[in-house]
């Protein structure tokens, strides 16, 4: 009898066929008679299947399979994950019509990067890839292939993230009440999760960590010595210090990004030297260089409803800023304090999303923002089992709904796809 299992998302069946030979040894060879040619016959090696196809050959024949130690070296993009293997099929014909089925197992190994079967093609002596089904619930790397003889690998290429892919019990999140809301996988940048992603909106203070980054690419010295004046003052949420106050650059820093101080924005830009049309500029070119079309910014501190992005650009941006792991730790601080140097004023805060100590999750970003124009905000970078995923929330009704919907977005990405 011929089973046959058909491999996830795919249409590739591929046959479990009888007269199976199970080998543990650098080869495996058969000869096939007439009643096993019309029947098929998969040969195994290790975690290799070369399925042979009910009636694909001409006449019975032989059949080998083997590892290889010698074989040309791959190119540098690719990492093999399994043996080299040649396999050889003695026939009249040339190619089968009825392809072979190739199928690797890859026993519950988790990779990085995307998976495919590779062929040595002799002509151009290049290995080349074979269009592949990976399997995550079986498993598996399979595809079919005509050949009759060719040396084979399975290789990840390092250029190309393997992005999740919905599992099987798969279930859709359903609408949101903030106006517009995404789930970014970072590696890859695939989109899990969207609503209203393209919606252009006030981001409020999310503004202050492309503050941060700019600051940061200009080469921020964080011990040095800033003087606080009261042309930084400003409205809302702020560092309680007063004219001639001074403190280092980190203190102010995470004063903008932890606590989210308004004047502590003013502060920075004012102490590194920028003008504020200067800083501006800045940061609207950096936008522009990270492909960032529909962002624009008017103000260091995101008070000003002209600091623009949509919930798609504005995850873009978390992925590029958060590359520097010194504003990514910051930014997921839960609690800092600081004395004022000259002064000896105490100051402490904590971080404006309460994700951070409430949820259990693994916050290694964040950003909050509120004024009336943009309603409540907050990006989060969230990493689960070596994979991260960028979660924005934009225009949310309630500082409650900001808060539930991103727990519950990141709860259901990480339950909804696999790796």
């Amino acid at each position: 009898m011929i089973h046959l299992v058909r491999a996830a998302c795919s249409s590739v069946v591929l046959l479990i066929l009888p007269f199976v030979v199970l080998a543990k040894q650098p080869s495996a060879k058969v000869t096939l008679d007439e009643a096993t040619r019309q029947a098929g016959y998969t040969l195994e090696l290790g975690r290799i299947d070369l399925g042979i196809q009910p009636d694909s050959l001409v006449t019975a024949t032989k059949a080998w399979v083997r590892r290889v130690k010698n074989y040309p070296d791959l190119p540098n993009h690719l990492r093999a994950i399994s043996p080299v293997y040649s396999f050889t099929i003695q026939d009249e014909i040339d190619w089968l019509t009825i392809p072979l089925q190739l199928q690797y197992h890859l026993k519950g190994k988790k990779y990085k990067y995307d998976r495919s079967i590779y062929y040595y093609d002799t002509t151009s002596e290049t290995w080349k890839e074979l269009d592949s089904i990976v399997s995550r619930s079986d498993q598996t790397v399979t595809t079919e292939w005509g050949a009759l003889h060719a040396q084979i690998v399975v290789a990840a290429d390092t250029t190309d993230p393997f992005g999740p892919s919905k599992i099987k019990q798969f279930s859709e999140f359903g609408s949101v009440a903030a106006a517009s809301a995404i789930v970014l996988d970072e590696a890859t940048g695939d989109v899990l999760y969207s609503s209203h992603p393209d919606s252009e909106r006030s981001i409020a203070s999310m503004t202050k960590l492309m503050t941060a980054y700019v600051l940061f690419q200009e080469g921020i010295d964080l011990d040095a010595i800033a003087t606080y004046h009261d042309s930084y003052d400003q409205v809302g949420g702020s560092l309680r210090v007063s004219e001639g106050e001074t403190m280092t650059m980190g203190d102010l820093m995470y004063a903008m990004v932890v606590g989210s101080a308004n004047n502590a924005a003013y502060a920075l830009v004012g102490n590194a030297g920028y003008s504020l049309d200067e800083f501006i500029d800045s940061m609207n070119e950096v936008a522009l260089e990270l492909g960032l079309e529909h962002t624009i910014f008017a103000d260091p501190s995101g008070l000003a409803v002209g600091n623009i992005s949509t919930a798609h650009e504005y995850a873009k941006l978390m992925r590029a800023v958060l590359q520097n792991d010194t504003l990514a730790e910051m930014s997921a601080t839960s609690y800092y304090e600081f004395t004022t140097l000259n002064y000896g004023n105490f100051h402490d805060f904590n971080n404006t999303n309460p994700l951070l100590w409430t949820s259990g999750l693994e916050i290694t970003g964040s950003k909050t923002g509120y004024i009336d124009e943009a309603l409540y905000c907050l990006a989060m970078r969230v990493e689960q089992d070596d994979h991260a995923i960028i979660t924005v929330v934009m225009g949310a009704p309630t500082l409650n709904d900001r808060t539930t919907e991103s727990y519950r977005l990141v709860n259901w990405a990480f339950d909804n796809y696999a790796w």
